[in-house]
């Protein structure tokens, strides 16, 4: 994303990074400028941050599925079959 703006000829003073989406769109709304956020972000309305879609049909997010490693029952073994029988119909 960064060599990105720098390709469109934005030049970054600062930068902040964080993990959470809720403090960027906290930054945002206080002029601290832009934040690349998931899509499902932009249903949270905010005063003073508007939501632009970033369109590139090679973006992929990964998915993952956690669990305790001395967790092992059936219903573990059943909930990862179904989240990875779900991911690659959609992937």
């Amino acid at each position: 994303m960064l060599e990105s703006c720098a390709g469109l000829g934005i030049e970054l003073k600062r930068r902040m990074f964080t993990m959470d989406f809720q403090t960027a769109i906290a930054l945002v709304s206080v002029g601290e400028g832009v934040a690349v956020v998931p899509q499902s972000v932009g249903s949270v309305q905010r005063t003073g941050v508007r939501f632009h879609e970033i369109v590139n049909p090679l973006a992929k997010t990964g998915v993952s599925v956690n669990h305790r490693l001395d967790e092992q029952g059936v219903h573990v073994r059943n909930f990862v079959a179904i989240a990875q029988k779900v991911a690659r119909k959609t992937f």
